[in-house]
């Protein structure tokens, strides 16, 4: 029986890890070459993902289903997360929240709104 096979049928039966999570393992030990992989076959699978245009945050995903994989195989192999892109958020203004303070309700039910939430 093929080692990744043995890996799968282990994580179903002994975890109880769910199909989903079989079919992510499965897809992501695509990239390893061989079922023993060495240090720099490990290496080449991380470029091959960059290579094929997989953002960091996915490479990630990848490395943490090979990473479960060789502790499994008990390999000494550890392949480190790549960093990742930090989005920063738009925020409001000081000229925006200025305009949403000094606001002025014209009905009756914008007055209800702004003395409700303004207490």
């Amino acid at each position: 029986m093929k080692k990744f096979e043995q890996f799968a049928k282990e994580k179903y039966y002994l975890l109880g890890v769910s199909p989903a999570t079989l079919e992510w393992y499965k897809h992501s030990l695509r990239w390893l070459n061989s079922e023993d992989p060495d240090e720099t076959e490990v290496k080449s699978a991380v470029v091959r993902m960059r290579e094929a245009g997989c953002k960091a945050s996915a490479c990630n995903s990848y490395i943490r289903a090979i990473n479960s994989y060789l502790n499994w195989s008990g390999s000494h192999l550890k392949i480190p997360k790549l960093k990742e892109e930090q989005r920063v958020l738009p925020t409001f203004s000081v000229e925006d929240i200025q305009k949403i303070a000094a606001w002025k309700p014209k009905d009756y039910c914008g007055r209800r709104l702004q003395q409700v939430n303004g207490q």
